[in-house]
């Protein structure tokens, strides 16, 4: 097994991305952020003073740089499939911020590019779909209805 890092790229520069996302890359071993795609060439010059990586204004010259290997896609829901569409398409793996597919044509367009590249497409996990979460949401629910007053939750 190779010991050279995922050399990582980043569509998506919005904030989500830039407080959670690009600062806990440092504490994954084998993973070395390389470039950012934004949709501005504001937001890509201050993405290159914040993390020091290579930046560009639209994804497409990402997508073309061979030192990239894997894309993060986290960008709103709607652009989500056809971004990562492109990325498999360029020949890169795909972690895909939720929700990756809204419709059953973004379903298609990612299995197709998917079926084409030999590459890996997943899509992040959101903790609030997890059962754990939605029976929470669903006790707190009830007692929101109930009115005021203690309330304790044993799960």
């Amino acid at each position: 097994m190779s010991e050279d890092p995922v050399r990582l790229g980043f569509i998506g520069a919005g904030q989500h991305a830039r407080s959670m996302l690009y600062p806990f890359l440092h504490f994954v071993p084998g993973v070395r952020l390389t470039a950012i795609a934004t949709r501005t060439v504001e937001s890509a010059a201050r993405a290159e003073m914040d993390f020091h990586v290579r930046c560009y204004a639209g994804y497409e010259r990402l997508l073309k740089d061979d030192e990239v290997e894997a894309v993060i896609v986290s960008v709103p829901g709607g652009a989500s499939a056809e971004l990562s569409a492109a990325a498999l398409s360029a020949g890169k793996h795909v972690l895909c911020e939720t929700p990756g597919i809204t419709s059953p044509e973004d379903a298609e367009r990612v299995r197709e590019a998917l079926a084409r590249s030999g590459r890996v497409y997943q899509v992040a996990f959101c903790l609030r779909y997890a059962p754990i979460y939605r029976k929470l949401k669903e006790l707190l629910d009830a007692w929101r209805t109930e009115g005021e007053g203690a309330f304790c939750l044993d799960i």
